[in-house]
């Protein structure tokens, strides 16, 4: 059983390979400038949903309401899964801290700030508005619609303002819980002792690599 668990962790850093950065992603920023960027963006998206919810009903459109609703959701996961990878492949503890911090606050679709997103009943309203307009919606964009506004509902728009508060509340204290689990997870310093027989069959690369402990090999479960 542990040849085989040794060999299942090896055979992941192996199959890993020489490793290229994508060009568009920083692999180095400092912890400041990650959540400075994150928050910007979320900066952008709350101006962008400012805009959709200061429109009058009568200039309501699908793509001015529901569509661009989803679109500036669909941006700001664009703008800020960057961020959140390094959570898990930055060598620096300060930085993957910060990266999870911005995916505590942005990823999809418990983060933060979705949470307040769809708390606010100026953007359920603003939904609902074109909804009564009654234009015809066929296929994508009717289910676009009326999963939008499913979403405001179960985030507790149809309850009373105390409750939804509540509920708020108690979404926002799940999402903390689950990122320090996730990070708890991410920053484990667990390993396991193998003998070299035990290591049978690994590169011999990968075994000169290895840190030795009480005369064995140590593989940990770092990238």
């Amino acid at each position: 059983m542990r040849h085989s668990i040794f060999l299942l962790l090896c055979a992941v850093a192996v199959r890993a390979g020489t490793f290229v950065p994508a060009p568009s992603l920083n692999y180095d920023p400092t912890p400041q400038a990650l959540l400075q960027d994150c928050r910007d963006a979320q900066k952008r998206a709350t101006a962008a949903l400012a805009a959709i919810a200061s429109l009058p009903q009568t200039a309501r459109t699908f793509d001015n309401t529901p569509w661009a609703f989803d679109l500036v959701l669909a941006q700001l996961y664009e703008d800020t899964s960057g961020d959140q990878f390094l959570k898990s492949v930055s060598i620096s503890s300060a930085v993957r801290a910060a990266a999870n911090e911005c995916e505590t606050e942005t990823t999809w679709p418990n983060g933060k700030f979705y949470i307040d997103v769809f708390a606010r009943e100026d953007l359920y309203k603003a939904l609902k508005d074109y909804a009564a307009k009654g234009e015809v919606l066929k296929g994508d964009a009717a289910l676009l619609l009326e999963k939008e506004l499913l979403d405001f509902r179960r985030a507790g728009l149809e309850l009373s303002a105390a409750d939804r508060a509540e509920l708020t509340s108690m979404r926002k204290r799940l999402t903390e819980l689950e990122s320090q689990f996730s990070r708890n997870i991410n920053e484990s310093k667990d390993f396991a002792l193998f003998t070299r027989e035990e290591m049978d069959g690994a590169p011999e690369d990968f075994i000169s690599r290895l840190e030795r402990a009480e005369g064995k090999y140590k593989v940990t479960l770092d990238y």
